[in-house]
């Protein structure tokens, strides 16, 4: 029994070893540390208004398949910026959000073939968590229907998809976004 115990702990120190030799940081994929968080604080916390209450930035990047016309594309666009207006929590509660598009312009050659770039910014994590739902929150009492039946709307139309967020780190300026700001704070 003694040697058997100290087989385990030295090929232990040796797997231990052998991962630090590969991977000296074990990191999680951000997808990885949102299913984390939602397993631990549960759907209602993880998709509150105060969770994590800082303002956070989702980059939303479409390329359309070549069989998309202008008006399908147009249509894709104004449907995203309408949610604006239309995402909502259960009991109808509104929630800020704000939504920028604009078409890729950019002429450094590294664009991916993007064609369309949308800027979405919430208030907090739970919002964000909140309106973007699947795949991370799965119970549809947990995440905004509008934008659940946007992305099924678009599908069709795109060849892909690159979804970015981040939480503002650094600024040059003050960045609270108006949006997130109360109506007094609107009035100064």
């Amino acid at each position: 029994m003694k040697h058997r115990l100290g087989y385990i702990a030295i090929c232990v120190v040796l797997f231990a070893n052998s991962a630090n030799a590969q991977n000296t940081t074990a990191q999680l994929t951000p997808a990885q540390t949102l299913y984390l968080a939602l397993d631990k604080y549960g759907p209602a916390v993880f998709t509150d208004h105060t969770y994590n209450a800082l303002p956070i930035r989702h980059i939303v990047a479409f390329r359309y398949r070549i069989t998309a016309t202008a008006s399908e594309r147009q249509s894709v666009r104004e449907r995203f910026l309408a949610l604006q207006n239309q995402v909502q929590r259960p009991g109808g509660k509104k929630y800020n959000i704000s939504i920028e598009v604009g078409t890729q312009n950019s002429g450094e050659q590294n664009d991916q073939s993007i064609d369309d770039v949308f800027l979405v910014t919430f208030c907090s994590e739970g919002d964000r968590n909140f309106y973007v739902g699947k795949p991370i929150v799965t119970n549809p009492k947990y995440y905004d229907s509008a934008h659940d039946a946007f992305k099924n709307f678009a599908a069709p139309y795109l060849a892909s998809v690159i979804v970015l967020d981040y939480k503002i780190a650094l600024a040059s300026a003050e960045v609270i976004p108006q949006v997130c700001k109360s109506a007094e704070e609107r009035k100064r």
